[in-house]
């Protein structure tokens, strides 16, 4: 895949000028602002001397260049961030560049007036920073938002109850989980305690009954008093398998 550049700018600077300089593709130049509503796209041969020398080595019916995709964004101008001139309407032509290539005005021409009023490179410079890091940051924001939604939508508590006290022995424990798409999951608990001086390891894998409104019951035998760590498996019928863990203490 050719890397892919952008050209960008405030309108009127020169870019498409210099976008038809090294373009195999040529597009229309005009003295109007935003007189297009398209980025232009274009091909330009990257001249590689090494080719011909490798060449020399090993001979080839044809010398093929790499290729860098360039890309004539249409001018931005201050504001373009809240839709004034073009508005945003090319940001994926310059999310989707690999580099950018910033066009920066240092000629006046009474043909050509500067949409600021003057010619400033500096200025223009920190105006179209602006508008990107605005833009940069709008689209943070939607993913992070995007991301909160699917994450809490992922994200299942169980609410360990019991009727009676905890003890050593048979325990009958009710399961709550949060996340109501788990309403006809298989739910598995394994229960152990890690070895300890003295003391093995000890384990127990307990299956569980549906009681409804997303609780589970399950029956575990505690050998004796201490932590004991859970570890909650719930399968879906749709989606991944979730492991929750959580512990009771005797």
């Amino acid at each position: 895949m050719a890397l892919k550049c952008g050209i960008v700018g405030l309108t009127n600077i020169g870019k498409t000028t210099i976008f038809n300089c090294f373009s195999e593709t040529k597009a229309e130049v005009t003295n109007f602002s935003f007189s297009t509503d398209k980025s232009n796209l274009g091909t330009i041969k990257v001249p590689d001397q090494r080719l011909y020398e490798l060449e020399k080595l090993q001979p080839t019916e044809k010398i093929i260049p790499t290729v860098v995709d360039i890309i004539d964004v249409p001018g931005i101008a201050k504001g373009a961030s809240e839709g004034e001139g073009t508005g945003n309407k090319f940001l994926g032509d310059i999310r989707n560049s690999d580099a950018l290539i910033h066009i920066l005005r240092c000629f006046d021409d009474e043909n050509l007036p500067h949409i600021e009023g003057s010619v400033d490179p500096v200025r223009d410079m920190e105006l179209l920073n602006f508008e990107l890091q605005v833009k940069d940051l709008e689209s943070v924001e939607k993913k992070i938002s995007r991301l909160e939604k699917v994450a809490k939508s992922r994200t299942t508590n169980v609410t360990i109850s019991s009727e009676k006290p905890i003890i050593s022995g048979s325990n009958k424990i009710i399961l709550s989980l949060s996340n109501k798409k788990y309403h006809d999951a298989k739910v598995t608990v394994k229960a152990f305690m890690p070895a300890m001086p003295g003391m093995p390891y000890m384990e127990s894998k307990n299956a569980t009954e549906k009681l409804g409104n997303v609780k589970y019951e399950v029956n575990i035998h505690f050998p004796m008093a201490g932590t004991w760590q859970l570890h909650i498996f719930i399968t879906p019928k749709e989606g991944r398998k979730i492991r929750v863990k959580s512990s009771v203490n005797i």
